[in-house]
């Protein structure tokens, strides 16, 4: 096996935790889990993260890392409509209808396209 730099090696477990954090949730998910599926032992896992709590804090972080970076693009281009199609035919309404926190506290945003035949007399 390669040897992996500190950063990259750190950067590959918080996106081990964060796939295994979705798939089994964050208590039934383990840093024993979480090393093997990085494919390190666990003493290298705690290297970086002395526990569970501190990897949860790095999965949260890269999480709000990754929102503030997308979120400013996510809102330009809900802004824009593409017209890909005749648009007297057709209302489309690009609407954000809410942020939804999941079972980790990690949020999602929830983005809905409303489309549909234009109302009659339009």
């Amino acid at each position: 096996m390669a040897r992996t730099g500190g950063k990259e090696r750190r950067e590959q477990l918080i996106a081990e935790a964060i796939r295994l954090f979705g798939q089994r949730g964050y208590e039934a998910a383990t840093l024993d889990s979480v090393a093997e599926a990085a494919g390190v032992r666990k003493q290298s896992l705690l290297y970086h993260f002395p526990s569970k709590d501190e990897l949860r804090t790095a999965v949260h972080q890269k999480m709000l890392d990754h929102w503030a970076e997308a979120l400013p693009r996510l809102l330009d281009a809900a802004t824009v409509i593409p017209v890909t199609f005749d648009a007297r035919a057709f209302v489309v309404s690009p609407r954000v209808s809410h942020f939804q926190i999941d079972s980790l506290g990690l949020p999602h945003l929830e983005t809905c396209w409303l489309t549909g035949p234009t109302p009659a007399g339009s």
